[in-house]
């Protein structure tokens, strides 16, 4: 139950971020709406198969993923053994909470976040 409540929760909040970014970017919505058109046509839905073909689609699905991470803090882990990360120890059984968001908004990477 678990599973599917989350699945359902996760899903439902970037469908919203997805519409919201659609409806804030009508460029963004524009240039998809002419690639799916130009490759899957208007006959059909498109399909898993035709996904690697929408590359602007894809990108744009990928972003909506990154951008919109909704959980900032993802469960903990915990090292079997010590280790040393960075000059900073990390025994054996602590407790870690990882951040995710510094990895998906960090400029360094992304650059326009």
């Amino acid at each position: 139950m678990d599973l599917f409540i989350a699945g359902t929760e996760a899903t439902s909040t970037i469908v919203t971020w997805a519409s919201f970014y659609l409806a804030t970017r009508p460029d963004i919505q524009s240039q998809i709406f002419e690639e799916i058109k130009a490759i899957v046509g208007i006959e059909r839905l498109p399909s898993l198969q035709d996904m690697h073909s929408l590359v602007y689609t894809e990108a744009f699905i990928m972003e909506v993923l990154r951008i919109s991470n909704i959980l900032m803090v993802r469960l903990s882990h915990a090292p079997v053994t010590d280790v040393w990360i960075r000059g900073y120890n990390i025994p054996k059984g602590m407790q870690i909470f990882p951040d995710i968001n510094s990895v998906l908004s960090d400029p360094a990477v992304w650059g326009d976040s």
